[in-house]
């Protein structure tokens, strides 16, 4: 940590709960801001993968109704797997 990210944290350490609480949420919110863009960019990765997947009957879609989405979502999908709106065919 620089000195000056130092003298910062002693500063704001001195300061009362709630003002050390609006600047932890926006310096945790500007992290977030870098997240987001990288985040976009994958979830639009994931869903070109799935498209394509799904053009070449490699995933089969079940409806959302049936009891294994039901009992996967349930777990919390918690594994890959568990996919709450597609199933593998097992097809490569």
């Amino acid at each position: 940590m620089s000195t000056t990210a130092q003298k910062v944290c002693i500063e704001a350490l001195s300061l009362p709960q709630r003002s050390r609480a609006e600047i932890a949420e926006r310096l945790l919110s500007s992290l977030d801001e870098d997240t987001d863009a990288g985040s976009d960019r994958l979830w639009k990765l994931e869903i070109r993968r799935c498209q394509r997947e799904i053009r070449e009957r490699k995933t089969k879609l079940i409806p959302a109704d049936e009891e294994k989405v039901l009992r996967a979502l349930d777990k919390g999908l918690k594994s890959p797997e568990h996919g709450a709106f597609v199933r593998k065919t097992g097809k490569r």
